[in-house]
């Protein structure tokens, strides 16, 4: 796995789904929590919730690279981007 591979991403989804959900209650000012759920949720397919979630990543934490590389790669996998 790369630098860019958060612990998270090594988990099964049904696994870090309960858990990133339970860390966005505990705490909804960690960037990083977001950017989890985001990567679950397009994975999952839900596109609008992936987006928002890592838009509010974004928000929280504009430094992280990982938000910022994980939203590009999702917008990349859309046919629509120019």
């Amino acid at each position: 796995m790369s630098q860019l591979t958060p612990v998270w991403m090594l988990r099964p989804l049904c696994d870090s789904l309960p858990n990133a959900r339970a860390a966005a209650q505990i705490d909804t000012s960690v960037g990083e929590v977001y950017a989890a759920l985001a990567h679950i949720k397009w994975k999952e397919r839900d596109w609008a919730g992936a987006e928002s979630d890592y838009k509010r990543s974004i928000e929280l934490t504009p430094n992280n690279p990982i938000a910022h590389f994980y939203y590009a790669v999702y917008l990349a996998s859309f046919p629509w981007h120019d």
